[in-house]
């Protein structure tokens, strides 16, 4: 979770442990530079079923929200996010992705979906159960990474997105929050 304030921008990592969570956006970026050269990247972003309080804040930044700080952050869920080359690999050499969207779907990747392509948008309203892990310090910064993904189980109510406003929405002026619905069938075992 970030506050934007001036040029200065104050993000609480969300807390370790095991969550439920909505696919609330994927993000595509064409032609990233990466230490291989340029590579397009996926951005695929969670919001897990935990709200942040004052006594977490007060915990990471020794001080209490300013009012706001509080306003955006306190009692909203945290956003965890999860950046990936664009591109599923092959079955016998998996990519991250491939291997993330299987453990997540609980089944591998079809066949159709190797030889024609992968629709991400099916991922948005999504439901998983996430595990977070944070980092070690770098700098003065903590980041929540995601360790592990599996689908919530059959009969498990369904998470909806909340005060999120998707990055290709974001542009528009009149953007509203978008409540993203799950897949089709929700008693489908394949959640996308």
């Amino acid at each position: 979770m970030t506050v934007v304030k001036g040029s200065q921008s104050v993000f609480l990592p969300a807390p370790e442990g095991s969550f439920q969570a909505v696919c609330v956006d994927e993000i595509l970026m064409m032609d990233q530079q990466t230490q291989w050269g340029p590579k397009d990247k996926l951005r695929i972003v969670w919001q897990i079923d935990a709200t942040a309080t004052e006594d977490e804040f007060f915990e990471h930044f020794g001080r209490q929200p300013t009012k706001e700080e509080a306003e955006r952050i306190i009692g909203k869920r945290y956003n965890v996010s999860q950046f990936f080359t664009a591109s599923l690999g092959t079955q016998s050499k998996p990519s991250n992705l491939r291997k993330l969207l299987q453990s997540w779907r609980g089944s591998k990747v079809t066949p159709d979906e190797d030889a024609n392509g992968f629709d991400f948008e099916k991922m948005i309203g999504a439901n998983c159960m996430l595990q977070i892990i944070r980092s070690d310090p770098v700098g003065d910064k903590v980041y929540a990474n995601i360790s592990g993904i599996m689908p919530i189980q059959k009969n498990q109510p369904r998470m909806f997105p909340e005060d999120y406003i998707r990055q290709k929405d974001r542009e528009q002026k009149q953007a509203k929050p978008q409540q993203a619905a799950p897949s089709d069938d929700p008693d489908s075992d394949i959640p996308f």
